[in-house]
């Protein structure tokens, strides 16, 4: 070649024939280019790589199509091959006649000495160099959205050797790519973990098909769960030639899962530990739970997890559907027959549910107010005995010539068992009576009133206080529960003789006399209702005289309690009485009581009371 060049020099810069057609029939662009860096000849593969006929460049310097920014690497270059260095493939850019630059790779050999052209052979290698900054800013872009993501990322050889891996990778496990290159998993991770890695992805390359699973990886804070994604890679042939994975930090999300599990655990206990039966509604009215109240009240199983509940359920998840609601909230009372028979009332309370202000169900609450509704049944038939006491009391005292009688009846509850009683027999005959059946309510009252209906009638026939106490006690005998009795004290008067006859069983009277002085007017018998051979003593006639006041209680006045837990007693009681004495009989009734109020103070009055005047005129 370089026997050519010279001859070419020698000819004037012609080339004979052959070596014409032989420099022609290059598809590579060929030059001689003088030590200068001046082209002398140039072959025809110019016009197709850069445009220019050869008459355009042959006289100029090759350096002034250059690239600018390749020149210095050029120029050196030149001067390597002029020092008698081969250059192999040097690739610059060189402008085109339309003023676009290609990429052409140039050989030179060395000239021998003495030799004066250098001979160049330079190849279009645009495309491939195209190609290559196409396919390295494909690898950026992906390295780009490798790194930029939050998983982790990395592709493994068929031996468990790295061959890349993100920057998600070196942040989490401190190292570098570049590190990371034909290391293993036993290098990075603890043994167990680096197993239990290379077993999944043995799994990966002897199935060839995709996994997905969770695996456990290292971290300052502690071990993470990962969900990993790994697959098989191939090369062009379709055969398997390593195994990639992309790996999901769900810790987080894990314990969020946990937490909530917890949470869902803890609001089931405390729901099933409460009373009340709490049912959940889904949006489309399904049943999402039932606490195990709910379940018991209404004779479930479960209808957790998508059961069927039973018709009555049904039914009465329906029959709430119209309850107004205010403000999200309503309630209603219904009585549930339930399959066995049993009905139930329940108090139930309707809640909307909400989430991010849109309705997410219903929230239904039961509570049992059974005992309530039979409760408050047992109050209106209370109160309606009560009326029926009321009746059977005095409400108006009887007048009488020489006698002013008057008395009253405070119940601690709504029925009471003190008994007074005001039985007129003639004009001037009247039978006065106080009792006091133990305890107070609903037993006691009935109690009271069979006695009050014996003794009627009892008085009918029989004017004798003792033989009336008798027969009455017997009658109570075969009525009164066990361990129940009563006290009573029964006065007959003569108004016109101002005389008193009175028998007494367990229950004590006073007569406070015109000049000041007291008489206890003592119990002559035991108490009605223990002892069905029991006989009581008439004491009197006892003469009576104006200003006399005979005094009726019973011991809910002076077993009046404080609210320092002191007495009342019948020092107090005695007292009080004496002090009103001059006022009315009904002024004496209602001083007195007011007086164990007082001393009451706040306390609620524990025992039913009772009190009789009357005053000799």
């Amino acid at each position: 070649m370089y026997g050519i060049s010279q001859r070419h020099a020698q000819a004037g810069g012609e080339f004979n024939p052959q070596e014409a057609r032989f420099f022609e029939l290059s598809i590579d662009l060929l030059c001689l280019i003088d030590h200068e860096g001046i082209v002398r000849h140039l072959n025809s593969a110019v016009e197709r790589i850069l445009g220019y006929c050869p008459v355009e460049i042959i006289g100029r310097s090759f350096l002034d199509y250059v690239h600018q920014e390749d020149r210095r690497r050029a120029l050196l270059e030149f001067g390597q091959i002029k020092s008698g260095q081969d250059s192999r493939a040097f690739e610059c850019r060189v402008r085109r006649k339309d003023d676009l630059y290609v990429w052409l790779s140039c050989s030179c050999t060395a000239p021998p000495d003495g030799e004066p052209l250098i001979f160049a052979v330079c190849r279009d290698v645009t495309r491939r160099k195209e190609a290559e900054e196409a396919h390295r800013a494909a690898e950026h872009r992906l390295q780009q959205i490798l790194d930029n993501t939050s998983a982790v990322i990395y592709v493994k050889q068929l031996d468990g050797r790295y061959l890349l891996v993100n920057r998600r990778f070196e942040l989490l496990f401190n190292v570098t790519r570049e590190q990371v290159l034909s290391m293993t998993d036993e290098d990075l991770f603890p043994k167990e973990m680096a197993e239990a890695f290379r077993a999944n992805d043995q799994r990966v390359a002897e199935t060839g098909e995709v996994l997905t699973l969770e695996e456990v990886a290292p971290h300052p804070d502690g071990a993470h769960t990962y969900v990993s994604v790994k697959f098989p890679l191939r090369d062009a042939s379709g055969h398997l030639c390593a195994v990639a994975g992309i790996s999901t930090d769900i810790t987080q999300r894990a314990r969020a899962e946990e937490t909530l599990a917890a949470t869902k655990s803890r609001l089931e206990m405390i729901l099933n530990a409460i009373s009340d039966g709490v049912i959940g509604i889904g949006p489309t009215g399904e049943i999402a739970f039932l606490n195990t109240a709910a379940e018991q009240l209404l004779d479930e199983d479960s209808c957790a997890h998508g059961a069927s509940p039973n018709p009555d359920t049904r039914n009465l998840i329906d029959s709430l559907q119209d309850v107004e609601l205010e403000n999200g909230r309503g309630s209603r009372q219904i009585e549930l027959q339930r399959g066995d028979g049993s009905s139930i009332h329940l108090q139930c309370t309707v809640q909307s549910a909400l989430k991010q202000g849109q309705f997410a169900g219903t929230v239904i609450t039961l509570q049992d107010v059974s005992a309530q509704h039979e409760r408050r049944i047992l109050e209106l038939d209370m109160q309606s005995a009560q009326i029926v006491q009321r009746t059977l009391l005095p409400n108006q005292p009887p007048q009488m010539t020489g006698l002013e009688i008057a008395g009253a009846v405070y119940p601690a509850s709504l029925l009471c068992g003190d008994y007074l009683d005001f039985i007129r027999h003639s004009e001037d005959e009247i039978s006065t009576v106080i009792a006091d059946v133990t305890g107070h309510g609903f037993g006691p009252a009935m109690q009271m009133v069979d006695a009050r209906s014996y003794l009627r009638a009892i008085l009918e026939s029989e004017s004798c206080p003792a033989a009336a106490l008798q027969r009455l006690n017997q009658y109570l005998m075969r009525d009164l529960v066990e361990g129940s009795f009563t006290t009573m004290f029964l006065a007959r008067w003569n108004a016109t003789q101002r005389q008193l006859t009175y028998a007494a069983g367990g229950h004590e009277a006073w007569l406070l006399q015109h000049d000041g002085t007291l008489q206890s007017l003592q119990t002559t018998g035991l108490v009605l209702g223990v002892d069905a051979d029991a006989s009581f003593q008439r004491v009197g006639p006892l003469k009576i005289n104006c200003g006399d006041v005979l005094l009726l209680v019973t011991d809910g006045v002076f077993e009046t309690m404080s609210a320092g837990r002191e007495l009342y007693g019948w020092p107090r009681t005695l007292t009080a009485a004496q002090a009103l004495r001059h006022k009315s009989a009904a002024e004496i009734v209602d001083g007195l009581y007011q007086e164990t109020r007082d001393f009451a103070g706040n306390q609620h009055q524990a025992d039913d009371v009772a009190i009789g005047i009357v005053k000799v005129l």
